[in-house]
């Protein structure tokens, strides 16, 4: 009898110590799952770079490594912006595209604040840089009449690395600096190339 109650005992000590470990190992696991959403939430997110707008720079397929920390900070639900620094002019970087915020782009940041736009016979000039193909629905798009104007504060003039196949601030405007999400700081891999890679393992020759 007595053997028998020891091994009940011993029983539950060990379901106790089991069920103790497992409750240990599901609040260290939401913990975890807290500070990954943290992080993506303010500091790194990964994004898949879809089409050529970028190339050579970004290829389809790639994806990339986000610093969302670095221009701002963006606290949900009361949309509260805390700014940090401003955009260097060449940074690449993940914006909300401005008619669809829903939809994310990349570009690179050509024109900075109290940088002068300038259109010759349909070429734009901007300042310390060499002249760039116009898209004279930029200007229609703000109904500007005249053909010279700086880029006001916090706003940013972006383009495609692939000049000649970017939808970009050509078409759509400047972009405010609220609407950028980070600046691209690193490329992970290619998904296309990994995915190349597994084909041709498995394939049959």
């Amino acid at each position: 009898m007595i053997n028998f109650l020891f091994i009940i005992l011993n029983i539950k000590k060990k379901i106790y110590f089991l069920f103790k470990k497992i409750i240990i190992f599901i609040i260290k696991e939401n913990y975890f799952l807290l500070f990954i959403i943290f992080i993506k939430l303010f500091i790194f997110d990964i994004f898949y770079i879809p089409s050529m707008s970028m190339y050579p720079t970004l290829k389809p397929g790639d994806i990339i490594l986000v610093n969302k920390f670095i221009y701002n900070i963006k606290i949900p639900i009361i949309n509260y912006i805390i700014n940090i620094k401003n955009p260097n002019k060449n940074d690449i970087v993940v914006f909300k595209y401005p008619f669809n915020k829903n939809i994310n782009y990349v570009k690179r940041i050509k024109g900075v604040p109290g940088d002068k736009i300038e259109n010759i016979n349909n070429l734009l000039y901007l300042k310390n840089n060499n002249y760039i193909n116009l898209n004279l629905n930029f200007f229609n798009l703000f109904k500007i009449n005249y053909i010279i104007f700086n880029i006001p504060n916090n706003y940013y003039f972006l383009l495609g690395d692939n000049i000649n196949n970017s939808y970009d601030s050509r078409y759509w405007g400047l972009l405010h600096k609220n609407l950028l999400i980070g600046k691209v700081v690193y490329k992970i891999f290619n998904i296309n190339f990994i995915n190349k890679l597994i084909l041709n393992f498995f394939l049959i020759k």
